[in-house]
C-alpha cells in the first residue's frame, strides 16, 4: 500500500509528501522522525571507503542538536542499503541538493502530512485499512519480512526496537494477506501498479495510475 499512497499524492500534485512516505516505510521512520529531517540528516555514500559507506544513511537525533529518539539515544543512523531500492537514494539526493543546510525537507505540520496520507487512501481506494503516517514505520518491516529481504534482527536493528517483542508482530504474514480481502480488486490492480513503477512515478517518468 505504501507505492499506492505515494501514487495517489503524487497524482494530487503533493510529490514531497510521496518521497517522505517511501522515505518512512524503506527506513522505519516515526513520522515525527521523518518530518524532522533536513539536509544536516542525510549523509552521502562514500564508495571508497568500501563496507556500510557504500550507502548513503540517515543520522537521526544529532548529538549537537540536542534532540532524543523515543528510547532516549542520540545519533542513531538508518543505512538505506535496501534490497532493490538504491533508487530511492538518488531521488533523495537528488531532492536534497534543492534544499538549505538547515532546511526541513519536508515543510508540512503533522497534522497537514496525516491529512494527506488519509486523502490519499481514500484516492487509492484503501480506506479499510484506515491508514495514517504511522502506518509507514510498520510498513516497511512488514514488507521486508514477508519477502524475506531482512531477518528479524537486522529489522530490530533497523527499527531501532529495544524489545525482541516489538518485532514479532511481523512473523504474522496471514495477518498481512488477510487486509488485502478488505479492498477491491481494482484498488488490488492499481496498487500492485505503483509498486511496480513506483521509481517512474517518483521520477516523472511514468503517470501515476490515480491520474
Amino acid at each position: 500500500g505504501v507505492a499506492a499512497i505515494a501514487a495517489a499524492l503524487i497524482a494530487s500534485g503533493q510529490w514531497a509528501a510521496a518521497l517522505a512516505v517511501v522515505l518512512a516505510a524503506d527506513c522505519y521512520l516515526r513520522p515525527y522522525e521523518v518530518l524532522g529531517l533536513t539536509p544536516r540528516h542525510v549523509v552521502r555514500p562514500r564508495p571508497h571507503l568500501g563496507g556500510g559507506h557504500r550507502f548513503a544513511s540517515l543520522l537521526l537525533f544529532p548529538a549537537d542538536e540536542g534532540g532524543r529518539s523515543k528510547t532516549g539515544q542520540t545519533n542513531d543512523s538508518v543505512v538505506m542499503d535496501s534490497s532493490g531500492r538504491a533508487w530511492l537514494t538518488e531521488v533523495l539526493l537528488k531532492y536534497v541538493e534543492k534544499k538549505k543546510p538547515n532546511e526541513r525537507l519536508f515543510p508540512f505540520t503533522s497534522q497537514q502530512f496525516s491529512k494527506m496520507v488519509k486523502a490519499a487512501a481514500k484516492t487509492a481506494g484503501l480506506e479499510a485499512w484506515a491508514v495514517t503516517p504511522h502506518v509507514f514505520r510498520h510498513a516497511g518491516p512488514s514488507h521486508d519480512h514477508l519477502h524475506s529481504t531482512r531477518s528479524l534482527m537486522d529489522i530490530k536493528r533497523r527499527g531501532r526496537w529495544s524489545s525482541d517483542r516489538s518485532v514479532r508482530r511481523y512473523e504474522k504474514s496471514s495477518a498481512v494477506n488477510a487486509r488485502f480481502c478488505e479492498v477491491s480488486d481494482k484498488a488490488i490492480s492499481k496498487m500492485q501498479r505503483s509498486d511496480r513503477f513506483l521509481h517512474g512515478i517518483l521520477s516523472g517518468t511514468v503517470g501515476s495510475p490515480y491520474r
